[in-house]
């Protein structure tokens, strides 16, 4: 059935009225705005229908929004933003929007959903306000973590470790940024959450952790220098410390490159004084001293800088001048030369030069000073010249000196002058100077070659040796001397030249060295006789030895003769008479035959050729073989090397000395005769009179010599020390001709020998205790 009109009007009421109710009830804050419309029927507008509790409060913190309020009311914001917009299209268009705003009453952040509802829109309220300020928080953050990290100090952040007493023994650390990982070489998870003994032991020790913990316990921040060069740290840091909370904050600039820098600039510093106070001249650098007017004029000069020189020319001996103003320290410069100077130089800004006699606190010397400009100062060298000044009258006096040396001076000496063409080539030699002795050489004097070509003067040099090596010398610079003969223009002999070029021009020095030349001539002549006589003697030493040898070869054989077919016609004592005298013949004959090998020796052809000494000391062995069988002696070989030398001169030398180990043998003792071998350096072999010819030092590469070292020993009867020089002698002999065979000439031979081929021979012995012969030759 129908309900009357006031009745439908109650209930409508009661239900706004629940609506209200339901609304206000809510947390969520929430509004509805109907459409104000234009004559166009587009909306302009909102107006305020209905606000729920929550919702008043964000409209208006005083409780009192009147319902039929417009939105560009409530939010005047809303038109510059384009909200206002934005929630007609939501009108039109039916689809929702979203908006973030920051409510300007309460300063809190809501977030506002507008959807279409009938004829108008409504609103829901949503305060993240806790939200926007924890994005806002961690947008802080990461810009602040963003900077630390751009920053080019490195920064750790810890918290004190502390014992049970309260003591801090250790930090622990929370946070670093990317740049502790470049300066210290480690990255953010191998320091942060671990203790600071663990990650930089020698802070434990070194005295900075007692540094952070002293910042901790007193507040007090501190800014210091540190070298750090352990726990893979290497270098100079600058360490700011800031107490945070129970902790640290900790930043650090490496300044390693600064440090260095520093010490540089110290050691240049240190170095230019050290230049400055060791230069022969007194120096000085100026600032000028102004008054305080307008004109700024200039009143005094100070002393910027000086050096141990001046500071003993100008007489101050006390405190450093640094610092110091002239005219106060010294009044005796009050219009002086010096003082009118620097002014001169501080005003145009022009350097010059002086020399006065007032500046040493000392009168009476000399000093020649240059003032140069140097920005706003001024830098003064002053050279004391006394001694300069008061020599020269010495230096005259040695000039005219060496002039009348140069002009009585045996030599002859000219400088001579090239002229050249338009191309550059030298036309003519022109006489410069020459002396008396130079222009005697030829006849003529000094006046009559000065300014005179050479060739006007002496034609028949044109072309000769002797003039080109004159232009050579010219054009060059090329060091020439010479010797020729020259018998025209006047001049005549043999004339030793030397061509020096001095500047453009060439000095040539002239001796006559004629009759030195004939005494050169003549001594070719002797030598070349004497040659021929050398030559005549070896065939005459050939020829004797030879014919020598036929009449001892008779003597033995008429002996023998005498000995076997009238044997018994001779008694005893004939006999042995003839066995004397095949003796005497015998030692006769080999005295010719090695006095002859050993004067071949000095005259025979290099045959020299690769030898292998241990095959050629075999040979030797088989050769005495029957006095090794004699003496029942042995001979003990180590490996030995092949060299370059004569066959037959090396067959001698290690015969001889062979032979002579197993001869001269104890009774009762077979011989054992060995040769050992090394290679030596020359520094290593000792000095010793027996070596004239060995070369000692080091060869033209600057590197030693090397030499093969060959010893023979021997356990046989030995010799005292004394005799060495007389052993290696011709016809030397330790013992009597009936005790051991031999003709004395062996030893000599073998000297001979290690000598042609560059060595040398030595010997060690004692009696009775055998003998070591030490035979040197080069590798």
């Amino acid at each position: 059935m129908a309900i009357p009109n006031q009745s439908a009007s109650l209930v409508h009421q009661s239900n706004t009225a629940l609506l209200a109710s339901l609304l206000d009830s809510s947390s969520q804050a929430m509004t509805y705005f109907e459409a104000i419309s234009s004559a166009g029927g587009l909306p302009t507008d909102f107006r305020l229908v209905l606000a729920n509790r929550a919702a008043v409060a964000w409209l208006d913190d005083s409780g009192t929004v009147a319902t039929g309020s417009t939105l560009t009311t409530l939010y005047p914001w809303a038109i510059e933003t384009g909200w206002l917009d934005e929630l007609i299209q939501v009108y039109g268009s039916g689809q929702s929007a979203q908006r973030d705003v920051r409510y300007p009453t309460t300063g809190r952040w809501l977030r506002l959903s507008a959807r279409p509802l009938a004829n108008g829109i409504a609103l829901d309220y949503t305060d993240i306000t806790e939200t926007k300020r924890a994005e806002a928080t961690q947008r802080k953050a990461t810009l602040i973590q963003s900077v630390l990290n751009e920053t080019p100090a490195g920064m750790i952040a810890s918290e004190a470790v502390r014992s049970v007493d309260g003591r801090i023994i250790d930090l622990l650390f929370l946070h670093v940024n990317q740049q502790v990982e470049r300066l210290v070489g480690l990255s953010p998870e191998q320091i942060v959450d671990r203790f600071n003994s663990d990650v930089f032991p020698e802070s434990m020790t070194n005295g900075l952790f007692d540094r952070y913990a002293e910042v901790i316990e007193s507040g007090q921040s501190q800014t210091f220098d540190c070298e750090y060069r352990a726990d893979g740290v290497d270098g100079w840091y600058r360490i700011t410390a800031r107490k945070l909370n129970d902790g640290l904050a900790v930043s650090f600039l490496d300044i390693t490159a600064l440090k260095e820098a520093e010490v540089i600039y110290a050691r240049q510093t240190d170095l230019l004084q050290i230049v400055l106070d060791n230069a022969p001249a007194g120096m000085v650098l100026w600032e000028a001293v102004r008054d305080t007017t307008a004109e700024r004029a200039i009143i005094d000069f100070r002393f910027r800088l000086t050096n141990r020189v001046n500071t003993f020319l100008i007489g101050h001996y006390g405190e450093s001048l640094v610092g110091k103003r002239l005219l106060e320290q010294f009044p005796r410069f009050r219009g002086s030369a010096l003082v009118t100077a620097l002014h001169d130089v501080f005003t145009s800004g022009k350097g010059m030069g002086m020399i006065f006699s007032d500046y040493a606190a000392k009168p009476g010397g000399w000093f020649d000073s240059q003032l140069i400009p140097i920005g706003d100062e001024v830098l003064m060298t002053c050279l004391n010249v006394t001694e300069q000044h008061d020599s020269q009258q010495v230096q005259k006096e040695q000039a005219d000196l060496v002039s009348t040396i140069v002009t009585n001076s045996p030599v002859g000496l000219a400088l001579l002058h090239p002229q050249h063409d338009a191309s550059g080539n030298i036309t003519a030699m022109v006489y410069r100077l020459v002396n008396q002795a130079f222009a005697s050489l030829s006849g003529r004097t000094p006046d009559q070659l000065i300014d005179k070509r050479v060739l006007d003067l002496f034609p028949g040099l044109k072309g000769t040796e002797p003039y080109l090596r004159m232009l050579h010398v010219a054009k060059t610079g090329e060091y020439q001397r010479f010797t020729m003969p020259y018998y025209q223009d006047g001049a005549a002999g043999w004339f030793e030249n030397i061509l020096v070029k001095r500047g453009d021009d060439v000095l040539l020095c002239v001796t006559d060295v004629t009759e030195r030349h004939n005494q050169q001539q003549q001594l070719e002549t002797l030598n070349q006789a004497l040659q021929r006589s050398n030559e005549n003697l070896q065939q005459f030493a050939f020829i004797a030895s030879h014919d020598l040898q036929e009449p001892l070869r008779k003597v033995q054989s008429f002996g023998a003769l005498l000995r076997t077919q009238y044997a018994d016609q001779l008694n005893e004592a004939g006999t042995d008479l003839i066995q004397r005298m095949e003796l005497s013949a015998r030692r006769m004959s080999m005295l010719i035959r090695d006095l002859l090998e050993f004067s071949r020796l000095s005259t025979r052809q290099d045959t020299s050729r690769p030898i292998s000494l241990d095959r050629l000391i075999a040979d030797i062995a088989e050769d005495l073989d029957l006095l090794i069988r004699e003496t029942g002696g042995e001979i003990v070989v180590d490996p030995l090397p092949t060299l370059s030398g004569d066959p037959t001169q090396l067959t001698q030398l290690f015969q001889n000395l062979i032979a002579n180990a197993l001869k001269f043998y104890r009774t009762g003792y077979p011989p054992v005769v060995r040769l050992s071998y090394r290679q030596v350096s020359s520094e290593a072999i000792a000095f010793n009179p027996l070596f004239p010819k060995l070369l000692i030092g080091p060869d033209a590469t600057g590197k030693p010599r090397l030499y093969h070292e060959i010893s023979v020993s021997d356990d046989g009867i030995g010799f005292d020390m004394k005799y060495t020089d007389r052993i290696f002698g011709v016809f030397q002999r330790l013992h009597g001709k009936g005790q051991y065979s031999g003709s004395g000439i062996g030893l000599a031979i073998c000297r001979k020998v290690v000598e042609n081929h560059g060595g040398a021979i030595s010997v060690i012995s004692q009696p009775d205790q055998g003998a070591t012969f030490r035979v040197y030759l080069p590798v």
